[in-house]
C-alpha cells in the first residue's frame, strides 16, 4: 500500500477487524485510504436503534469459533473483470505459518471468467455488507455535528464532486464500465 499511488491498481481489502498498527510496526503501518488507492471493510456491529431492531449475533456470541467473529473466507482476486483474471483460494491463510508449516491447500485459477465472476460476486456481497458497517463505526467514533450531515443524501448535484476523474470513486465506477465482456 505504501507504493500504491493514485495511478496504480485499485485495491479492496476485506478484513476480520479494523487494521491497526502494532507497537513493533507503528512507524511503518499504512492505513488503506484514497491516498493509496484502496478501500477497507472490516467486521463490525452496528450499535444503535437499527442494531436493536435487527438484532445480530456472531460466532463468539453463539459460542462457536471464538477466535473468529465475522468471516473465514480466504480468497484473493486479481483483475476479476479483466480478460485474464486470477483467483487464489483455499484453506491456507495468507501467512508464513500457513504456507510453510501447516497442512493447507491453495488453488490458483487463471483465465476462467466464470470462476472469477462467481468469486467477485461473493466478494462484493461480503465487502458491501461490511463496508457500510466499517464506515458507520468510524463515523460514530469521530462524528461531530457537521460530520453527521454527511450520512444523508445530498439534495443537489454536489455529490458528483466525489466522482471527478482521478478520484477513488471515479476509479471504482470505471472498474465496471471498462470490464472485459
Amino acid at each position: 500500500l505504501q507504493d500504491n499511488g493514485r495511478f496504480n491498481a485499485l485495491t479492496f481489502l476485506l478484513l476480520e477487524k479494523e487494521d491497526r498498527p502494532a507497537q513493533k510496526n507503528g512507524e511503518t503501518f499504512v492505513r488503506p485510504s484514497a491516498d493509496n488507492n484502496s478501500y477497507e471493510a472490516f467486521g463490525s456491529y452496528i450499535k444503535d436503534p437499527l442494531y436493536q431492531w435487527a438484532k445480530e449475533t456472531t460466532n463468539a456470541a453463539m459460542g462457536m469459533n471464538s477466535h473468529l467473529n465475522y468471516i473465514h473466507s480466504k480468497f484473493l482476486l486479481k483483475d476479476p473483470l479483466g480478460a485474464d483474471p486470477i483467483v487464489v483460494t483455499g484453506s491456507a491463510n495468507f501467512s508464513s505459518a500457513s504456507t510453510r508449516e501447516n497442512d493447507e491447500n491453495m488453488l490458483f485459477i487463471r483465465g476462467s471468467l466464470r470462476v472469477a465472476d462467481i468469486y467477485f460476486t461473493e466478494f462484493n456481497r461480503l465487502f458491501n455488507h461490511y463496508y457500510l458497517r466499517s464506515v458507520r463505526e468510524r463515523l460514530g467514533k469521530h462524528a461531530s455535528g457537521d460530520d453527521k450531515a454527511s450520512l444523508f443524501l445530498s439534495e443537489n448535484d454536489s455529490w458528483l464532486d466525489h466522482y471527478k476523474e482521478g478520484s477513488l470513486r471515479y476509479k471504482r465506477a470505471a472498474v465496471f464500465w471498462k470490464m472485459a465482456i
